[in-house]
């Protein structure tokens, strides 16, 4: 279950990422290149960009739209921490895991929804 907690952390990241690519106008494409290509450089939480980058790009924030579904977000990438920089043995039960995994799969349909209307 650790492993898959993992897996949806990345996916995650890589789907917001490309979220915010896309939701970028042509005007902020070389800034927002910037911000995701160059982390070390320009550092931001992966759960800030759920917030900040994705309010920066189009004006929506999923900590302002659905607050609950971003503290998961956040908890999920807590919860990855420590199960990439700990071993994560001193993490939740399964079932919280498994509420973190679906959580993933939440924000996915919310940055779905956000390109859905972005494109029409």
């Amino acid at each position: 279950m650790r492993e898959a907690v993992l897996l949806a952390a990345i996916a995650c990241e890589m789907k917001v990422k490309d979220a915010i690519e896309m939701l970028a106008r042509h005007d902020q494409k070389s800034l927002v290149e910037l911000v995701l290509k160059n982390p070390r450089d320009v550092p931001i939480a992966a759960a800030s960009l759920f917030d900040k980058a994705l309010k920066a790009v189009c004006g929506k924030s999923m900590r302002e739209d659905k607050k609950e579904l971003f503290k998961s977000v956040e908890k999920l990438y807590q919860t990855r921490n420590s199960i990439a920089h700990r071993g994560g043995r001193d993490i939740c039960g399964d079932s919280e895991l498994g509420e973190l995994i679906r959580s993933a799969v939440k924000a996915f349909a919310y940055l779905d929804e956000l390109l859905l209307m972005h494109s029409t």
